[in-house]
């Protein structure tokens, strides 16, 4: 009556192949039909529980893992720029914490470094300024009794000829403390 049917013939199992004994199941092609879209239903809401649950997934372990290589690189650039205090997720047991955690113990044994780096171009600075002003007054005075000595302004048994020479003398001891200074200086950078 309009009905349309599915059917399947197999041999019977352990049955003779000479007696032709086969059975046959007959269902509704209607039934069937309706069966298998409930099945493919089924398995599409599956299907989307399944990547609903990898994306969710997904996202969760990205969000672990990205986000402390992130701050490792946010923390690397604000080292480049001098700026030693970017945050850093020290707690994981991971081997992301590990890493986060050795990165900060070098990034701290650098600031100290770099302190004492600055401190050292600030001695350096300070000295050379001061070194500077401290050599004119020597080499003037040397310079000015030369002159005079070479003019023959001061004859050698005048007791002006003494003076001149001590003169000479402190600023040579003068120039040679500032050369022997300078010299500490470069010894303690090394």
């Amino acid at each position: 009556a309009g009905t349309r049917w599915v059917a399947l013939a197999r041999p019977l199992p352990y049955a003779e192949d000479a007696v032709g004994e086969t059975f046959v199941l007959q269902r509704s092609f209607d039934a069937e039909t309706a069966f298998l879209r409930g099945v493919r239903g089924n398995l599409v809401e599956l299907g989307l529980l399944a990547l609903l649950a990898l994306t969710l997934t997904s996202a969760f372990i990205a969000l672990h893992i990205t986000r402390p290589v992130h701050q490792l690189v946010s923390a690397a650039e604000e080292m480049e720029h001098g700026r030693w205090d970017a945050p850093l997720d020290l707690g994981g047991n991971d081997e992301l914490g590990v890493l986060a955690t050795r990165f900060d113990q070098m990034r701290q044994r650098q600031r100290v470094y770099v302190e004492r780096l600055e401190e050292v171009t600030r001695a350096k600075s300070e000295f050379i300024a001061v070194a500077s002003h401290e050599l004119r007054t020597p080499i003037a005075i040397i310079k000015g009794w030369r002159d005079l000595l070479a003019m023959g302004a001061i004859p050698q048994d005048h007791p002006r000829f003494a003076h001149s020479l001590e003169a000479i003398g402190s600023a040579c001891g003068t120039l040679e403390r500032i050369a022997v200074d300078a010299t500490r200086l470069a010894e303690s950078e090394e």
